[in-house]
């Protein structure tokens, strides 16, 4: 097509949920992430990520069940997290 692009340019959907956390829960959000583990590397230094139910969090992101972060137990969690007040992303 011709176009030159860079990788500065591109907004893929994670990116795009990411910021979207740090938007609506601020910097240092508490999240529980179900989607996939580049959500891990993108939230680095800027949100805290948990995986216990038991501590508080203030949002549960979940896509593409497809990959590893989407264990039963992991869903079950996240389930209890949501019922406790966390927001779904």
């Amino acid at each position: 097509m011709g176009l030159t692009v860079t990788e500065e340019t591109i907004l893929t959907a994670a990116a795009a949920a990411c910021d979207y956390i740090l938007d609506t829960f601020g910097p240092g959000a508490r999240v529980f992430n179900i989607a996939n583990p580049s959500i891990d590397e993108l939230l680095s230094g800027r949100a805290i990520l948990t995986d216990d139910k038991c501590e508080d969090c203030d949002a549960v992101l979940a896509a593409g069940l497809a990959h590893g972060c989407a264990t039963p137990f992991r869903l079950q969690i996240a389930l209890r997290l949501l019922m406790r007040g966390a927001g779904p992303v």
